[in-house]
């Protein structure tokens, strides 16, 4: 595990830093610096050039009443290692009808790692390098793709825009134009997704991983301008605190003292007979659920060591 080394300490050069626009003149922070492409300034909403010219790429829509979930400037402990949140972007579908936050962190050894909030669930999520086999030429259509031995399927698609921007990105980042997206899930579950944007000919994946809200509680920002409300876990039932096996077994059990109580009751042979058959595909619904469960949390653990490794 990664937990079990010393956690590198951030390069007290990349740790803060700071210019002025060339717009308006404001301060603007600058906390990934080396690494991240452009910085939105808070005063006028101008996208910063921060790895060579520092001259203004453009303007985007700044709402200075937002607050995200996380502050910028926070320090985020996720297995073992340190992150600073360096950017933050609130997200709605095309029409307005629903919107979610994805908070941008940073390690200077690691590399970047988003934040989203969404449906109630937090997800960490990191940029693929190389896209999955099997996607199809348009995200509507409900293909599976695999990414790394794992298969996923189609699980929804949408149009989705930047409603909102703060703090810096790895990309000039723009507000207002639509974007293409679809969501893969593993296993038919939420608690692993792949995630693929599509923009004119330029095509994104992200995997992100469902984290319990009690590992992001400590940072979230108190100010925070979306609801937070009671978590449930995306997972199926089959999930790795034995929900379905529990389930499962309470089920056989009950229905196999049903079954006894016939026998006592009608005590003939064609009962016993039938109710035998009948606890014995019980049994093996049983087996297989349990089978299929577990390899389902073998899956989630190998793609959880994946995300992980990844820069």
């Amino acid at each position: 595990m990664s937990g079990d080394r010393a956690t590198p300490q951030f390069p007290r050069r990349l740790a803060f830093d700071a210019l002025n626009c060339p717009s308006c003149g404001g301060r603007v922070d600058v906390r990934a610096a080396g690494h991240s492409l452009s910085v939105v300034c808070g005063h006028c909403g101008s996208v910063i050039d921060t790895a060579f010219t520092r001259e203004v790429l453009g303007k985007v829509a700044l709402e200075k009443d937002w607050n995200p979930c996380i502050a910028l400037g926070t320090d985020v402990r996720l297995e073992g290692r340190k992150w600073r949140a360096v950017g933050a972007a609130r997200r709605s579908l095309a029409d307005n009808t629903y919107s979610w936050e994805e908070i941008l962190l940073h390690n200077p050894f690691q590399g970047f790692l988003w934040i989203v909030f969404n449906g109630g669930y937090f997800y960490a999520g990191k940029r693929v390098n190389a896209l999955p086999e099997g996607l199809a030429p348009v995200l509507s259509s409900p293909r599976n793709p695999r990414f790394e031995g794992l298969s996923f399927q189609y699980y929804d698609d949408c149009k989705a825009v930047y409603d909102a921007v703060r703090g810096e990105f790895f990309w000039q980042v723009r507000t207002g134009e639509p974007v293409d997206m679809a969501d893969y899930v593993l296993d038919g579950d939420r608690s692993l997704l792949l995630s693929v944007e599509r923009e004119a000919d330029e095509q994104n994946c992200t995997l992100l991983f469902w984290i319990p809200r009690a590992e992001i509680a400590p940072y979230l920002n108190p100010q925070c301008t979306l609801a937070f409300p009671s978590e449930a876990s995306p997972l199926k039932v089959t999930s790795e605190s034995g929900g379905e096996s529990t389930v499962s077994r309470g089920f056989v059990v009950a229905c196999s003292v049903a079954a006894a109580f016939s026998i006592l009751v009608f005590r003939n042979m064609t009962a016993v007979v039938n109710t035998m058959i009948y606890c014995g595909v019980l049994w093996g619904v049983f087996l297989f659920r349990q089978e299929n469960s577990e390899a389902t949390k073998t899956q989630r653990a190998k793609a959880r060591a994946l995300f992980w490794k990844m820069k």
